[in-house]
């Protein structure tokens, strides 16, 4: 039942972050996409999920948002790592790692490296 509960809040969640991205698409569509990536990996469904990682890491750095996508690429790492890609999880740490120093999150980059 637990599980159904988080189900149901991401589910909130991602209505919630569409209507925002219907209006400033700029700011919210990232986000939106990293929701669904993690709503449809909770799901099973692995190939729309690698689909929505992928559409959050271009929309952040389309938008010049490099935190998030140091976050996106970092969700994709663990997903990756999660579904047996140690090589593509590899990948997107160090992608994640970079942008978070691009950032100065310097203790979150040593974080993520230690992952």
């Amino acid at each position: 039942e637990d599980q159904s509960e988080w189900m149901k809040i991401g589910g909130e969640a991602v209505t919630t972050m569409s209507y925002f991205a219907q209006y400033s698409e700029f700011n919210f569509q990232n986000k939106l996409f990293l929701l669904q990536a993690e709503q449809c990996y909770s799901k099973g469904e692995l190939q729309q999920a690698k689909t929505f990682y992928e559409s959050s890491i271009s929309s952040a750095l389309s938008h010049h948002f490099v935190n998030e996508a140091a976050l996106a690429h970092e969700m994709f790492a663990f997903f990756c790592r999660g579904t047996s890609r140690s090589d593509m999880s590899l990948h997107h740490f160090i992608k994640a790692h970079d942008y978070y120093i691009k950032w100065g999150a310097i203790k979150k980059a040593r974080r993520v490296y230690y992952s």
